[in-house]
C-alpha cells in the first residue's frame, strides 16, 4: 500500500469533518452586501449623481444673499476743513429665474442621469449576486476536483504497489512498474495543483468581503438540473429587453444627452429673471448737516438676448450632438449585446442539461470499462497501461460531470442576470441545497 499520511486539513476535507461553524452562501452574500468594495463604490457613485441633480435643481430656485460694508474716510486739505466720515451699508438681494432654457434642461438632464445611475447601481447589485454565487461555486468546484484527485492518486498508488509486488515475483516486466510509477507521479502532481487551486478559490472568495471563510457548506448531489422556464429563448430575450437594468441605464443616458443638447441650444435663446434688492446706508461724519440713513429698495425684471459669443454656443451644440449620437449608439450596442447574451446563455443552460445526462452515462460506462480492463489484466489479456488509462478515464469522467453541474449553475445565474431577474431569492434557493457536507482549506503537501 502507498505509504504516507494525510495532513490534518486534508483529512478534514476528505472525511467531510470540519469545525462546528461553517459559512453558507447566504452568510457570505450578506457579508458581501456590506463589505464588498465594488458595490460600495457603486453606491457612492449613485449618491454622487443624486447630488448633481440637486445642484441643477437649485438653479431654478430663488438665490438670496446678504451683503454689508463699512468705510471710514479721513480727508485732510489745507484749503478746507478736515473731514472724517463713516459709512455703514447692508443689503439683501434676491434673484429668481423666470425663463432660462439652459437651466431648465440642465435639471432635466440631471434627472435622467440620476435615473441612469440608479439602474447602473441596480445592475451592480445584481452583479454582486452573481459574483458571490460564482466565487462560492468555484470553491465547491475546486474542492470536488481535489477530492477526485486524491482518490485517483490513492487508486494509482495501490496499482503501483500491486505492480511492484507482481514484478518481485516475476509475473510482469520492469516496464510495467515504470508505467505505473509514471502514472502515479502524474496523479500526485495533479493533486498538488488541485490543493493549490482550492486555496486560491478560497482567496477569491475572501476578496469579496475581506473575511476569511475556512469552512463552507458543500452542494448536495441531489441538486435538481432542470431546463430554464420559460422554455423559449425568445421569451427570455423579451424579459431581458424589458428588465435588464444596464439597458435601462443606457436608455436614460440617451434622454440625458438629449436634454443636454437642448440646454446647449438654449444658449441662443433669451433669458428672463426677476431681481430684488433692499438696502440701508448710514453716514456719520464731521461737517455733515445731519447724519443720514437712506433706505433703498429696487425691484427689476431683466431680459437678456445673446447675440454673439465667439462661436462658443455653436461649438457647445455640436459637442452635445456628438454626445447624443454616442449615447444612442451605446444603447443600440447594449440592446444587441443583451439579446445575443440572452440567447447564448439560454442555449448554454439547455445544452448543460443534456451534457450532464451524457456525463452521468459516461461515468457509468467508464466504471464498467475499468472493471472489465482490471479483469482482463488479471487473466493476462490486458496490460498495466490499459488499466491505468481506464482508471484515468473514469476519474476524468467524474471530474467532467462535476464541472458540468457547476457550469450549469453559473450559466443559470448568468441567464437570470442578463434578464434582469437575478435576486437574493436565487441565492437562498441555491443555499437550501448546500447540504452535502463541509469544505475546508488544505495545506499543499508533496505526499498524502
Amino acid at each position: 500500500m502507498l505509504k504516507g499520511h494525510l495532513k490534518y486539513s486534508a483529512l478534514l476535507l476528505t472525511l467531510g469533518v470540519a469545525p462546528a461553524w461553517s459559512a453558507n452562501l447566504v452568510d457570505i452574500y450578506q457579508d458581501a452586501i456590506v463589505k464588498d468594495a465594488e458595490i460600495a463604490a457603486s453606491k457612492a457613485r449613485f449618491n454622487s449623481n443624486k447630488e448633481v441633480e440637486e445642484q441643477a435643481f437649485s438653479s431654478l430656485l430663488p438665490q438670496v444673499g446678504l451683503g454689508a460694508s463699512y468705510t471710514n474716510s479721513d480727508t485732510t486739505n489745507s484749503n478746507i476743513p478736515d473731514t472724517d466720515s463713516e459709512i455703514t451699508e447692508w443689503n439683501v438681494q434676491g434673484r429668481q429665474v423666470l425663463f432660462d432654457g439652459s437651466v431648465w434642461n440642465n435639471w432635466k438632464a440631471a434627472q435622467n442621469s440620476t435615473h441612469a445611475a440608479q439602474y447602473t447601481y441596480l445592475a451592480d447589485q445584481q452583479s454582486l449576486t452573481l459574483r458571490t454565487a460564482t466565487a462560492y461555486i468555484e470553491v465547491l468546484r475546486a474542492h470536488e476536483n481535489l477530492t477526485l484527485r486524491i482518490a485517483e492518486e490513492k487508486a494509482v498508488g495501490r496499482q503501483l504497489e500491486q505492480t511492484k509486488q507482481h514484478f518481485e515475483v516475476g509475473l510482469i516486466p520492469i516496464t510495467d512498474v515504470h508505467e505505473a510509477q509514471a502514472s502515479f507521479d502524474g496523479a500526485r502532481v495533479n493533486r498538488i495543483v488541485a490543493q493549490n487551486d482550492l486555496n486560491i478559490a478560497f482567496e477569491d472568495l475572501t476578496k469579496l468581503t475581506g473575511e476569511v471563510y475556512p469552512n463552507l457548506d458543500a452542494l448536495s448531489q441531489e441538486y435538481p438540473i432542470t431546463d430554464p422556464i420559460p422554455a423559449s429563448a425568445g421569451e427570455w430575450v423579451t424579459k431581458a429587453l424589458e428588465k435588464n437594468p444596464s439597458l435601462a441605464a443606457s436608455q436614460y443616458a440617451v434622454s440625458a444627452a438629449q436634454e443636454s443638447l437642448d440646454s446647449s441650444r438654449a444658449g441662443h435663446y433669451p433669458t428672463i429673471d426677476l431681481t430684488a434688492k433692499y438696502g440701508q446706508q448710514t453716514i456719520d461724519g464731521e461737517n455733515q448737516l445731519a447724519d443720514t440713513d437712506p433706505e433703498n429698495t429696487v425691484v427689476s425684471l431683466n431680459f437678456s438676448l445673446p447675440l454673439y459669443a465667439g462661436g462658443g454656443v455653436s461649438a457647445s451644440v455640436r459637442q452635445a450632438t456628438a454626445n447624443l449620437e454616442e449615447a444612442q449608439y451605446n444603447q443600440i450596442f447594449a440592446n444587441r449585446n443583451i439579446t445575443q447574451q440572452t440567447r447564448t446563455l439560454y442555449s448554454l443552460v439547455t445544452s448543460s442539461v443534456l451534457r450532464i445526462d451524457a456525463r452521468k452515462q459516461s461515468v457509468i460506462s467508464s466504471q464498467s470499462a475499468l472493471e472489465a480492463t482490471e479483469l482482463g489484466y488479471e487473466v493476462g489479456t490486458r496490460n498495466i497501461v490499459d488499466v491505468l488509462i481506464a482508471q484515468r478515464n473514469l476519474y476524468e469522467a467524474q471530474r467532467n460531470l462535476a464541472d458540468a453541474r457547476y457550469d450549469y449553475i453559473v450559466a443559470y445565474f448568468q441567464l437570470k442576470l442578463v434578464s434582469g431577474e437575478l435576486a437574493q431569492t436565487d441565492i437562498e434557493e441555491l443555499n437550501n441545497w448546500l447540504t452535502g457536507g463541509k469544505v475546508t482549506t488544505v495545506e499543499v503537501t508533496k505526499n498524502l
